[in-house]
């Protein structure tokens, strides 16, 4: 956590993937697991992530993106 993280969204890495050249992209939100999260509530949040991950709205908003693609050269 610092003052100069960003949020990405899917279609924008997307976007710019393509724009660079990347073919075959993947981009899968997971991880809902969050710093602050106090260490009591972890064993629930790591239960719940995996429903909320499968929700189309909710996942967006995942903490980490999973990206792989392939460049051709």
């Amino acid at each position: 956590m610092s003052p100069d993280e960003t949020a990405f969204k899917r279609w924008e890495m997307r976007r710019a993937l393509a724009a660079a050249g990347f073919t075959d992209i993947q981009i899968t939100p997971f991880d809902w697991l969050h710093p602050r999260v106090p260490a009591a509530l972890i064993p629930a949040v790591k239960f719940g992530e995996k429903f909320i991950e499968n929700c189309p709205v909710a996942r967006e908003f995942s903490g980490s993106l999973w990206i792989t693609a392939r460049r051709v050269r």
